[in-house]
């Protein structure tokens, strides 16, 4: 709710600062994507390895990646809104964080679903104990 009232109160400011609204987005979008990737490429070659082949798999590597990528924007503009007001800069800043969030996280989903079909992960099945070792406790 608070999001939708912020985009509505400041809907004019940021077409008003269309300028410096476009130079926040390529950062932003460049923290996005480079943290969602080392977070995905981090747990994707922890799996990769022989000592660790069941505890990072496919959805440990897309629950980091998602989790290191995404920002408490909710939280960001409260604390703007009460420091500095609605009508501020910094409130302007914090509202068009989700503008871009979320379409990247968005884009970053699809690539996810992509890389579980072309990278090679390990699973819980080709990890487990043979029935002969169980045999031999």
């Amino acid at each position: 709710y608070t999001i939708l009232v912020m985009f509505a109160y400041q809907g004019h400011h940021i077409v008003q600062n269309i300028g410096p609204v476009f130079r926040v987005f390529v950062p932003m979008i460049l923290y996005f994507v480079i943290v969602w990737s080392s977070a995905f490429a981090l747990i994707y070659w922890l799996g990769r390895r022989k000592r660790n082949t069941t505890d990072f798999g496919y959805e440990m590597a897309v629950v980091q990646a998602f989790t290191a990528g995404s920002n408490n924007f909710e939280l960001a503009i409260a604390v703007s809104i009460a420091t500095y007001g609605v009508g501020s800069d910094e409130a302007l800043a914090a509202t068009i964080g989700p503008l871009v969030e979320v379409p990247v996280l968005v884009a970053l989903t699809w690539v996810a679903l992509y890389l579980k079909a072309k990278l090679a992960w390990p699973t819980k099945e080709a990890s487990a104990p043979s029935s002969e070792a169980d045999t031999k406790v």
